[in-house]
């Protein structure tokens, strides 16, 4: 007697909501493998159209079937298809590519961590670097781009290139995973140039970098370590929680977009004019391989000037030096606080200076209560352009 309220309040809210989010990781696959002119181009445009179906028919379910059309019409409201904040006036099928597959033997090639691929990049393509103090894999995508399966190999220059299918047959993709093998990895920095084989004449190169660091340099170090160029934490792994005049640190989980929030509280707590060291403050330990000048991201909960006193502010220090204080507000244009609603997120930057490599400590100085800081990353000059903000820096404990 309770399938209807448990399909109503459970089941078709979750799968609903799954099926519209795989509806357009679909489309978007479609659409950069058309540009590819994989074979699987066409295969995502099928299973898109699948789902914009499904969707219509968990609506006709709810609506006519569950409790006997008992709440008919609850979810009419279209959710698929929109191009700006209204919504259209039907579900819109968004917009998918088929291509003309060439009947011949053919094959691409993509890396991890890149949109380049060959052969639209006749140069060597590059995996994402490898560090030995974080021991990483990465893949290689080789994929058919013709009606006919092909035979691929892939070798190394290097004997410390760990490869997991070397030789192999491929009808629509074959994903190979690189790893390093430390034990015979030269010590410093070595380069490797991986060559992958395919029909006759079909012949691409990747490049893979390995960093070896002394175990000596990170002994006693429990921090985050940089990795092709970037440093990213969760706001709640913080190193050390400081709590002064009053003000403690709570975390609240699940507000943040990859993993949780944390604000100061209590939210009436007197706002602090300047970044003074017994202000409350997060600490976080980071090891870096860059020098120079680098970027302090800062992400926040999108929040309202509340306090009327010109923006909600905090700040940003590195080793103890001077503080560099950052204004959440105010946003330049409308168009911003929409893309910040839209987003959850607001993301303030500020700019350091790292004079030698090693151990650092970052700190975020609290000012005004209020705001909800989510995500720190420091980019080193090399952070890859992503909606969520490069995955946590595994760290060093």
């Amino acid at each position: 007697q309770y399938q209807d309220a448990y399909y109503q309040l459970v089941l078709y809210p979750a799968v609903a909501c799954a099926t519209v989010n795989e509806l357009y990781l679909r489309v978007a696959q479609n659409h950069l493998f058309a540009q590819q002119g994989r074979t699987a181009a066409n295969d995502m445009a099928k299973k898109a159209f699948a789902l914009f179906n499904k969707d219509a028919e968990l609506t006709k379910y709810y609506n006519d079937v569950m409790a006997n059309g008992k709440w008919s019409h609850m979810m009419d409201q279209t959710r698929i298809g929109y191009t700006y904040w209204q919504q259209p006036e039907t579900n819109v099928m968004p917009e998918v590519k088929t291509i003309q597959l060439p009947d011949s033997a053919l094959i691409g090639v993509a890396v991890d961590g890149s949109a380049s691929w060959w052969p639209n990049q006749t140069a060597a393509l590059a995996l994402p670097q490898f560090y030995s103090y974080q021991p990483q894999k990465y893949y290689i995508d080789i994929f058919s781009r013709g009606t006919r399966d092909v035979l691929y190999s892939v070798k190394s220059d290097a004997a410390w290139v760990k490869i997991s299918e070397a030789k192999g047959h491929v009808t629509d993709v074959k994903r190979v995973w690189i790893e390093i093998d430390w034990k015979k990895a030269p010590k410093g920095s070595g380069k490797a140039r991986l060559t992958i084989d395919g029909p006759v004449g079909q012949q691409a190169q990747v490049e893979v970098i390995a960093n070896t660091v002394k175990a000596s340099l990170l002994n006693d170090f429990n921090g985050f370590v940089e990795v092709n160029g970037y440093v990213s934490i969760e706001a709640q792994h913080y190193t050390r929680a400081i709590e002064a005049g009053g003000v403690k640190w709570q975390v609240i989980p699940g507000l943040g977009k990859t993993l949780s929030g944390i604000t100061p509280m209590p939210s009436t707590s007197v706002p602090q004019q300047a970044a003074h060291s017994n202000n409350a403050m997060l600490t976080y330990d980071v090891y870096l391989q860059s020098t120079g000048d680098i970027d302090v991201q800062s992400g926040f909960s999108p929040t309202l000037d509340y306090l009327f006193k010109g923006g909600l502010k905090y700040a940003v220090s590195i080793d103890g030096g001077q503080p560099v204080v950052a204004n959440v507000h105010p946003l330049a244009s409308m168009r911003e606080w929409e893309k910040a609603v839209a987003d959850n997120l607001v993301i303030s930057s500020t700019k350091h200076k790292i004079d030698k490599p090693g151990k650092h400590t970052v700190t975020i100085h609290m000012m005004d209560p209020g705001l909800v800081l989510q995500k720190i990353v420091l980019n080193c000059g090399s952070l890859p352009n992503s909606y969520l903000g490069p995955d946590e820096t595994k760290s060093i404990k």
